[in-house]
């Protein structure tokens, strides 16, 4: 096996036509890489794919809704923590996170497809994200936010299925709108969907916290509102009052990733 460091690319097969168009314009960055697209015949499942996962040096997945319901996705995330492994978690969709994923992922980095102003946005950002560095065979390219990577893909050192078929650069733009519920007509593309998460400030909700943190302003300003409810039942005690100060400062000590994570919003 090639001792090159190489990214592990974790997915749900579901998700297979929107993770090919990402890996198209992670290869056409240089970015050296691994994905299971099928198990080769007489190969154990849990052995094969394990030891694709200690041997990586980054790992990244998908993260969508049926990436949160496929058992097989989960083993390979809890494999790779256990690992120590760098991790990166690529939301294509909104994905309501259950509190012990969102333990899970909470410290980890994170990149939001859809918060780009447009796809092809998207695919250069990720091209040239500096948590791949270490893994390129080649530097970034020099693309500009108005079009994809135009270089020729990187050959993928680690063995890939004989029917696995990476998207074609006549295709790309048709996965671009696969990907963001784009349609088009008349050969238009339409403009890209717009997040559906709300808008939410990390300061406006941290000085809640501390003036009217008692009340649970800041849980019903975050669409908490059953906490906010618990809050104003214990506002006599001082109990809130304190917790609220508690808050305030737990909120201003996050990243702003770790915020948007923790409350399904994107940064007002």
């Amino acid at each position: 096996m090639s001792q090159e460091p190489y990214v592990f690319i974790s997915y749900a097969h579901r998700d297979s036509q929107t993770v090919l168009s990402c890996v198209q314009a992670m290869r056409n960055a240089g970015i050296n890489l691994w994905y299971d697209d099928g198990i080769e015949a007489g190969s154990e499942w849990p052995e094969y794919i394990a030891e694709k996962v200690v041997g990586c040096t980054k790992f990244v997945l998908f993260l969508s809704n049926a990436y949160i319901e496929s058992q097989n996705c989960k083993r390979e995330l809890n494999f790779a923590i256990s690992r120590k492994k760098d991790i990166l978690s690529i939301y294509i969709e909104d994905v309501p996170l259950s509190p012990g994923m969102e333990m899970q992922l909470g410290t980890y980095q994170a990149l939001y497809a859809n918060r780009f102003e447009s796809p092809v946005q998207f695919y250069n950002s990720l091209a040239r994200e500096p948590y791949f560095n270490t893994c390129r065979v080649k530097p970034a390219a020099q693309s500009s936010d108005a079009q994809p990577a135009q270089t020729a893909s990187a050959q993928n050192t680690y063995e890939q299925p004989a029917n696995t078929a990476a998207p074609q650069p006549e295709n790309v733009a048709a996965l671009f709108d696969d990907f963001f519920g784009a349609q088009t007509k008349n050969g238009n593309a339409a403009s890209p969907q717009v997040s559906s998460l709300p808008k939410k400030s990390r300061s406006v909700a941290a000085l809640l916290a501390f003036f009217l943190g008692a009340f649970g302003a800041h849980k019903f300003y975050l669409k908490k509102p059953i906490w906010g409810v618990v809050y104003l039942l214990f506002c006599q005690t001082g109990i809130s009052f304190i917790v609220g100060i508690v808050d305030g400062i737990r909120l201003l000590c996050m990243t702003n990733d770790q915020f948007c994570n923790k409350y399904h919003c994107v940064i007002k």
